[in-house]
């Protein structure tokens, strides 16, 4: 791989893959709960009358059923939802290592749950930049994220120089995360 940023983006719903691409380290921030499940199920009818009817231990199940078991996931989530994830992904055979307590900009709080592999989280700085201090301790290039939003995970992949791989369903948001 060149040192050349790359970026792979596709607009694909996260239950309509048999397997995800390859990569390094999965890093993703699903929807926390299924109130923002509906949320974003809103979005996504009002932007284009696409009827989704997904509930999050269905989305949580597949993210869990196709990411590999032998390489580091990290999920960003609400701190009420941590039991469930943890259960769904052991389900899965993901190893739980660490749950990281976090405050966005925003000063709302988010946990980091760690699977598989230990990766270094750093509590001390906010938003994306978890993750770009993340990847900058680790030999990791290419980071998957399946539920890519409006690209901050993106953002703090590139500004680490890895290569980023990413789906968001919502052509709106898709369309923002391309940019």
């Amino acid at each position: 791989m060149t040192n050349e940023i790359k970026n792979n983006l596709s607009n694909k719903d996260i239950m309509d893959y048999s397997e995800f691409p390859e990569y390094d380290i999965l890093y993703t921030d699903p929807p926390w709960e299924n109130r923002m499940v509906k949320v974003f199920q809103t979005m996504l009818k009002k932007d284009t009358g696409i009827v989704k009817n997904h509930d999050i231990v269905g989305i949580l199940n597949q993210l869990a059923r196709l990411s590999n078991t032998n390489k580091p996931v990290v999920i960003e989530y609400s701190q009420k939802g941590v039991e469930l994830v943890i259960q769904i992904m052991a389900q899965h055979g993901h190893k739980y290592l660490k749950t990281y307590h976090c405050v966005q900009k925003n000063k709302m709080p988010f946990v980091i749950l760690t699977f598989n592999i230990d990766v270094p989280i750093d509590t001390t700085v906010t938003g994306y930049n978890i993750v770009t201090q993340m990847l900058l301790k680790t030999d990791y290039k290419v980071v998957f994220d399946p539920f890519a939003g409006i690209g901050q995970t993106k953002k703090a992949v590139n500004m680490a120089g890895k290569s980023y791989i990413g789906s968001e369903l919502n052509p709106k948001r898709y369309a923002q995360l391309i940019k």
